[in-house]
């Protein structure tokens, strides 16, 4: 959609940019330009916009578009109607919102007949005009026209009073207010059913007396949750009585002859019109807000979860724990590639300590393991204990660590195509274990095989909207493939799909065309590629490594677009190919020289392109994520008693809650930092400053060891983050 000036103005004010800005966004996506590319590749053109504030532009159009569209579907109705009178058209102008526009519409769209509508078609609206219009010193008009009229007096007057019920209920001033009361100040009750409630879903619910405008999302789905499971009814109250303010909107005044039957009319208009469907939508809208926050969390958290720190170059031994079928153990090399399969069976009730101490002990040397990853499952903390044991007790492990890795996903991988296409002879339980060992070398690349839905770190998932989650999710998963890139030699097909602007049959030809033709030697070979044109090589190509080409700068983030004006920089500092190939640290201190800021003006480049290029260069990693701390890595378990208040650790962020951060410290229960603790401004979202796979150092404050719990709060030295965007 082409955008005029006026909504141009609208979108920038709204999603807070200049109106160049948004043009330029905007201009760009309708041309097929997906958001990373925009982001990381058109800064020029958008002032150099993050790609947050592009998202926002995005979703600000999309929904200002629908409003447009259903603003262009009503007048076209109202014309086709005849009954687009001027003051009608310009209020629909005028209208900001769906809801702005639906009120206004709601009187001309066909519907069944209310009792208004038999009422006037009775002949009683000069009835209703009379009540509503006479003046206390008239006469009285209604005996006169009640004489003319063929229904007894109770029911023409009831009929009368029906029609002033609609019209008072159509008013958009009324309207407005009842909706804008309810929003801002009615409270949520909760009614509990007759209904059995065995798993105690309902259990803080019920005494619930809570402002609508101050629910939080994960309160508002588990309403959502239990009124669908018949345990409870959910109602809203008002404190305050609307109908003198809706008296006061409509002009009536004291002196009216028949004021007792008008506050009939209002009293029946706001509680069998105005209430009913106005709490509904506000609840509604007050649903789908906690929805989208929701999502919101659960794209926040799979992020967060595909840009883990990959333990690369490693050989990995990973279990899948079990009690009565035994842990599935697999061995894979650096690369990923399977190796060995075996079954132990530690615990009860077979108890075969010695025999799987002896298998564990084979593998390892066999395969000179130097990790071993335990999934979070069934009988994990039993597992991670035996584990321990043997690499104490063994020394000539002791250079093995372990950790505990999340499972989440890996049975739905293991059933999936990609598992059996992959491993066809292979059990599903040992597809899985496979899984957990390559989530360490590359989570994303074993992630990416996994619905996003399947993966589990939302909150209430199974009550979003389908649709829009997998919108959300997979947009996230695009943005997260492009923030770290691919390589174009060792990618998979399912890791290529999501980069932005090809899709799943274009990664299928990149791999193709590898295994026809063998590696890729340059980023310029892609065009190579049966569907891959001009355009979708300016998508990707910046998006795309080529680790083993002669120009080093096909390793790099910079755009094939932007070699020339890469030359004129290497030019200037007397940089070679041969520098970047014997040493990165060199290269960086001779760009370190010299003034950066100068640079740019000095070759006659756009300054932001130069600055991007100049990151790009100082940058000594490849893939983002090699920046973070590493996973915390253990060789003994600590047993909460050995824990004391006052010590300092470092531990791994499992979650992010309203209240809190829960802190995995290698212990078998996981630490609870309290937001309280945490030194934030009181509004603050926990997941604008922590999040899942974070390794922060906390301090020991409390640990009750009856309930098993663990006090902690942020120790005093810096805590590690990123920018998790491009």
């Amino acid at each position: 959609m082409q955008f005029p000036e006026f909504l141009l103005q609208k979108i920038a004010l709204e999603a807070g940019v200049s109106r160049i800005q948004a043009k330029a966004a905007l201009d760009l996506f309708s041309e097929g330009a997906t958001l990373p590319f925009v982001a990381r590749y058109r800064k020029e053109a958008t002032g150099g916009l993050d790609e947050i504030s592009l998202r926002k532009i995005q979703e600000t159009a999309s929904r200002i578009e629908k409003v447009e569209k259903r603003r262009s579907d009503i007048l076209s109705a109202l014309i086709e109607m005849q009954a687009d009178s001027k003051e009608i058209t310009s209020l629909i102008q005028k209208a900001s919102s769906l809801s702005e526009l639906e009120d206004l519409w709601q009187p001309f769209k066909q519907k069944r007949k209310t009792r208004a509508d038999k009422a006037r078609d009775a002949g009683l609206q000069p009835l209703a005009d009379a009540i509503l219009n006479t003046k206390s010193q008239g006469g009285d008009p209604l005996a006169t026209l009640l004489k003319s009229i063929p229904l007894d007096q109770k029911n023409a007057i009831k009929g009368a009073l029906d029609i002033l019920a609609e019209d008072f209920a159509w008013n958009n001033g009324i309207r407005d207010h009842i909706r804008n009361l309810i929003k801002n100040e009615a409270r949520i009750t909760v009614k509990r059913s007759k209904n059995p409630d065995p798993r105690g879903l309902t259990k803080d619910l019920v005494d619930l007396n809570l402002p609508l405008k101050h629910a939080p999302a994960h309160r508002v789905l588990a309403l959502n949750r239990c009124v669908k499971e018949g345990l409870i009814s959910v109602g809203l109250e008002l404190a305050q009585n609307p109908l003198p303010r809706m008296a006061q909107i409509l002009g009536l005044n004291q002196g009216l002859k028949y004021a007792s039957l008008i506050e009939e009319a209002l009293m029946d208009s706001l509680n069998r019109l105005l209430l009913p469907s106005l709490e509904n939508e506000v609840y509604q809208q007050a649903t789908e807000k906690a929805q989208l926050r929701a999502m919101e969390v659960f794209s926040t958290n799979l992020r967060n979860l595909l840009l883990a720190p990959p333990l690369k170059r490693i050989r990995v031994l990973g279990i899948d724990p079990g009690f009565r079928t035994g842990c599935k153990v697999v061995s894979v090399d650096e690369v990923g590639q399977f190796l060995e399969y075996k079954t132990i069976f530690p615990h009860p009730p077979q108890n075969q300590d010695k025999e799987s101490e002896e298998i564990l002990i084979k593998m390892i040397q066999k395969h000179k393991i130097s990790l071993i990853a335990i999934g979070n499952g069934t009988a994990s903390r039993e597992t991670e204990g035996f584990i321990s044991q043997l690499l104490q007790k063994h020394k000539e492990l002791s250079k093995v660590k372990y950790l505990i890795v999340s499972e989440a996903g890996a049975s739905v991988y293991s059933a999936s195509e990609a598992a059996i296409e992959e491993f066809p002879d292979l059990d599903v339980t040992v597809r899985g274990a496979i899984s957990i060992a390559r989530r360490i070398q590359d989570p994303m690349a074993e992630l990416i095989k996994i619905p996003p839905e399947s993966i589990g770190v939302g909150m209430y998932q199974h009550d979003l909207p389908p649709k829009e989650l997998s919108q959300i999710l997979n947009r996230e998963v695009e943005s997260s493939v492009s923030f770290t890139g691919v390589d174009l030699n060792s990618a998979s097909t399912h890791l290529l799909r999501h980069l932005g602007g090809i899709g799943p049959k274009s990664a299928q030809n990149i791999v193709d065309y590898r295994r026809q033709n063998g590696p890729f030697y340059k980023r310029q070979d892609l065009l190579k590629v049966k569907g891959i044109g001009a355009k979708a090589f300016e998508q990707i190509a910046g998006f795309c490594r080529v680790p083993e080409s002669k120009n080093p700068l096909d390793n790099t983030t910079i755009h094939p677009e932007s070699y020339k004006t890469t030359q004129k920089i290497l030019d200037y500092y007397g940089i070679t190919n041969k520098d970047f190939e014997d040493s990165r640290k060199q290269l960086i201190e001779k760009i370190r020289s010299k003034n950066q800021e100068t640079i740019p003006e000095n070759l006659g480049i756009h300054p932001v392109t130069g600055k991007e290029i100049l990151k790009s260069l100082l940058n000594p990693h490849t893939d983002p994520r090699e920046s973070l701390p590493s996973p915390v890595l253990r060789n003994e378990i600590v047993k909460i008693e050995d824990l004391k208040p006052g010590q300092e650790l470092e531990g791994t962020v499992r979650n992010v809650v309203d209240f809190g951060l829960f802190v995995d410290l290698g212990v078998k229960v996981d630490g609870l930092v309290h937001k309280t603790r945490l030194n934030l401004p009181k509004h603050s979202d926990l997941m604008d400053h922590f999040h899942t796979n974070q390794i922060i150092g906390v301090q020991i404050e409390e640990i009750d060891l009856n309930r098993q719990r663990i006090s902690l709060s942020l120790s005093q030295k810096p805590q590690t983050t990123m920018s998790r965007y491009l």
